[in-house]
């Protein structure tokens, strides 16, 4: 078996498309999407924790799947018929994929953490979508920070109880990683302004560099400096042009 520090990406990801396979879903297009920021940053917490390559690779594709069946449950409002019902039995696949996955792990103390993340997760999702008509931009931030978060910090307080080094560096880095999502998803953000954005950014990448410097999530930092500098760059030269800055 690949020691974990040599698995990638792509081997995650196909091993997570063989659990998720499904012809109907297939033939529609309604499938899940691994996400490679939520990869990095678990398996970074998993070789600082020097889990064993089994057991990492197992957690690995158990959170991803438990990550993807919740984001795919998120895109139910953005469909229709079929599409919409296909999309919420998706999630559901997925999540039971998770079950699945993480029993072979047999570690009930992780499942009870997993499963108290994703309460937090749906508990923030029902408020974002009580106050969704108009949100203040710290409030809707945390809320999603909650929502794309969660599963890392019970991940990271699973594995290192003191988590007090983990949980800050996770959640700037969760922060900037929404950030990004906002700006593909609507290139000039909704709830929060540009100048809130290069802010938040700015922050995320100070605390890269600190990671940098005393190695505590080293691993991720080359990928999370490349994965945000576009979106860097982009507000720049908007906020520039409109005069925010």
């Amino acid at each position: 078996m690949v020691p974990l520090e040599l698995v990638t990406f792509d081997d995650l990801d196909q091993r997570i498309k063989q659990h998720t396979y499904h012809n109907q879903l297939h033939r529609t297009n309604v499938g899940p999407h691994t996400s490679r920021f939520h990869f990095e940053v678990a398996k970074t917490i998993l070789q600082t924790a020097q889990v064993s390559t089994r057991v990492g690779i197992d957690v690995l594709e158990a959170l991803l799947l438990l990550q993807q069946g919740l984001s795919l449950h998120d895109r139910v409002e953005d469909e229709l018929g079929l599409r919409r019902q296909l999309h919420v039995l998706a999630g559901d696949y997925c999540s039971g994929q998770y079950y699945r996955v993480l029993a072979g792990v047999a570690n009930e103390e992780l499942l009870m953490e997993l499963c108290q993340a994703v309460m937090k997760v749906n508990e923030a999702k029902m408020t974002l979508y009580k106050v969704s008509a108009s949100p203040s931009p710290n409030g809707y931030m945390d809320l999603l920070e909650v929502i794309e978060g969660e599963l890392l910090l019970a991940l990271a307080h699973h594995y290192f109880r003191d988590s007090s080094a983990w949980a800050p560096q996770i959640r700037s880095l969760v922060r900037a990683h929404i950030v990004k999502k906002e700006m593909v998803a609507r290139r000039v953000p909704k709830y929060f302004t540009l100048r809130q954005a290069y802010d938040w950014l700015t922050d995320a990448m100070d605390g890269i560099l600190h990671i940098q410097a005393n190695a505590v999530l080293e691993p991720i930092s080359s990928f999370i400096m490349d994965y945000l500098r576009p979106t860097q760059k982009y507000i720049e030269t908007q906020a520039y042009a409109e005069g925010n800055r």
